[in-house]
């Protein structure tokens, strides 16, 4: 009778483990995983002239774009509000910039952080100052102790920066106190050349709530996850969803799937990342968890270049650059 009950119970319990949404196996097919869901898309814009990236602040569309003195461009929907931003080495002009989404609301402003990358400069736009008056506003500057294609203002005094060395072929992730102006190394790993020239590394988003930051290497095919306070590091691959230390993994692998594209986008509760097949092949989206779990696959009849999630909304956006269309589609309950 002991041997059938606990025959029963073990039963029970790998079947209870089997339904679990997060879940880390080496032979998940993320392509069938728990139903994955096509979507619809609603509207399609057109990319303005130059168009080089959009992103999503408190729903309006922020086009970064090559024009040298409509460097940012900010729609609602097809509607153009205002162009400002100058190309030039003068005071609150830009030689070269990038964004990682990050934004904040102050009573009726929303503040917008762009790294001002040769200047060395984290710059906070206000942007309805700037939409009011069709002309820039940066209400505050921060210095950068070096050059960073990533920025990230974790707190008042710390910002998270991704440096890159071509002279050692390393990425170096530092926590750095722009009040003290002291900086400390959280983790330095190896990378190809091909890596560090095309920044794979250097793109990442966070979340506040659960102190974590999350970038996709399409070159190495892996997703690394970094909790700041614990230092704390994971990496993802195509070929193993389970977890790795992020220094173990310093190979391109061979014939995984998929093949992960370009930046993830997130929210607070998920993290969305395009892939592929392989690097030609049919396209969808990975949600993940900020756990590490792979959730939802979603399909999109488009072949999409890159994605942006509107998390007030709750829209996705996804853009082609060939055709110079971006499809918005409602994203399904998780």
């Amino acid at each position: 009778m002991k041997t059938i009950f606990y025959y029963l119970l073990i039963l029970y319990l790998f079947s209870s483990c089997n339904k679990s949404p997060n879940i880390y196996s080496n032979n998940i097919n993320i392509f069938s995983f728990h139903s994955p869901i096509t979507l619809s898309y609603d509207t399609i814009f057109q990319m303005p002239i130059g168009f080089e990236d959009v992103y999503i602040i408190d729903s309006l569309l922020l086009y970064i774009t090559n024009q040298p003195n409509k460097l940012f461009q900010i729609y609602s929907e097809n509607k153009n509000l205002a162009s400002f931003g100058t190309k030039g080495k003068g005071p609150n002009e830009f030689l070269s910039i990038s964004y990682n989404g990050q934004f904040s609301k102050t009573g009726n402003n929303i503040i917008f952080w762009i790294n001002n990358i040769m200047k060395k400069e984290l710059n906070a736009i206000n942007l309805s100052q700037s939409i009011e008056k069709n002309t820039i506003c940066i209400s505050q500057k921060i210095r950068l102790p070096q050059i960073s294609n990533n920025s990230i203002i974790l707190s008042d005094s710390t910002i998270f920066l991704t440096i890159e060395d071509y002279n050692t072929n390393t990425i170096s992730n530092i926590f750095y106190n722009h009040l003290t102006q002291k900086q400390k190394i959280q983790s330095l790993y190896q990378a190809t050349k091909q890596d560090l020239q095309q920044t794979y590394g250097s793109i990442w988003e966070y979340n506040p709530y659960k102190k974590c930051l999350v970038t996709a290497m399409p070159s190495i095919n892996q997703i690394n996850f970094l909790y700041w306070e614990n230092n704390q590091k994971y990496a993802l691959t195509s070929g193993s969803l389970k977890d790795n230390t992020i220094e173990s993994i310093n190979q391109r692998p061979q014939n995984t799937t998929p093949y992960y594209y370009g930046r993830a986008t997130t929210n607070s509760r998920y993290i969305y990342i395009l892939h592929s097949e392989n690097q030609k092949g049919k396209k969808a989206i990975s949600v993940f968890d900020w756990e590490r779990g792979l959730i939802k696959t979603l399909y999109t009849p488009e072949s999409l270049s890159g994605i942006r999630v509107d998390s007030k909304n709750h829209y996705l956006y996804g853009f082609i650059y060939e055709t110079e269309k971006i499809y918005k589609y409602k994203l399904p309950q998780l």
